[in-house]
């Protein structure tokens, strides 16, 4: 099994790289949690909750991915009034 390396034995780059995925994945669960919560239920594929539970699943990104990709009803238009 690896041992895992102490932050302060890391190179800069390698701390840069950690920062950057952890900004990303940040970054994507935000959007994934701000879409949810401004979006209507019936725009959404399944229950919210459960969303919400699938975008907390960050491994790299992934779970808010899903959500973008595949949990939205695209195609979706707004009534006008006429």
């Amino acid at each position: 099994m690896r041992r895992r390396t102490p932050w302060r034995e890391l190179t800069s780059r390698q701390r840069q790289a950690i920062i950057i995925r952890g900004a990303c994945q940040t970054a994507l669960l935000a959007v994934a949690l701000y879409d949810l919560g401004r979006r209507p239920r019936g725009e959404i594929r399944g229950p919210k909750a459960v969303w919400v539970a699938i975008s907390a699943v960050n491994y790299l990104g992934i779970g808010p991915i899903v959500y973008l990709l595949l949990g939205r009803k695209h195609g979706t238009i707004a009534p006008t009034k006429e």
